[in-house]
């Protein structure tokens, strides 16, 4: 089972909910209290060490990038503790975070030992928020 962290916003190209990363920056992290926002950096800046998925960047940028989603990949332990700790700050900064599981992804266009970016296509994502 792929996981996929996402908040209650529309993903602006998928039938899909947006996803943690780009949730965080929907958070005025000047109106929160210091603890929080420092713990989130120190937790987000933890995730430099992921590979960024050659499908996402400019040079080999897939033509369907806008509309796919990342998912983790349910042995890479270590960061989905890592993405639930975010998940909690970014819920108590006021940006309810939940988790969504799917056996199905949709077409993988990219992958590493941790995470997969899949174009869903017709398969239906699963939702986290009604």
């Amino acid at each position: 089972m792929y996981l996929r962290f996402v908040c209650g916003k529309r993903h602006p190209h998928a039938d899909a909910e947006l996803g943690i990363f780009f949730a965080s920056m929907e958070v005025d992290w000047e109106e929160q209290p210091k603890w929080l926002k420092h713990e989130f950096d120190a937790a987000f800046t933890r995730f430099c060490y992921l590979r960024v998925p050659a499908v996402l960047k400019s040079a080999t940028r897939h033509r369907y990038a806008g509309q796919s989603l990342c998912w983790l990949k349910p042995e890479a332990e270590w960061l989905i503790n890592e993405v639930r700790y975010c998940a909690w700050l970014l819920t108590e900064a006021g940006m309810p975070i939940r988790e969504i599981r799917s056996r199905h992804p949709g077409t993988i266009l990219w992958q590493d030992e941790d995470q997969i970016v899949s174009l869903p296509g017709r398969v239906r994502v699963p939702r986290a928020f009604a």
